[in-house]
């Protein structure tokens, strides 16, 4: 008994779908990839910058009464 040996047409047919296939996977691979990017990136830049606006007043708060307490420790020429 013989094995049965497809047309080379036929061969030609499923290597064109095998290939549109993996053309369509690979587009959407790309496209979901940067469907999620664009998601991510969304969430960075609509983050609450609140603390670290908060962060940065209070740290400028403390250095500015360091710079009042240093400025009262200070011996002044009025006061020799």
């Amino acid at each position: 008994m013989e094995s049965f040996k497809p047309p080379r047409h036929m061969w030609r047919s499923w290597k064109t779908h095998l290939l549109t296939i993996g053309l369509a996977t690979g587009i959407i691979a790309v496209a979901y990839g940067t469907f999620r990017v664009g998601i991510l990136t969304k969430r960075f830049l609509s983050e609450n910058t609140f603390g670290q606006h908060q962060e940065m007043e209070d740290f400028l708060a403390h250095k500015a009464e360091m710079e009042q307490r240093r400025r009262a420790a200070q011996v002044t020429p009025q006061q020799k």
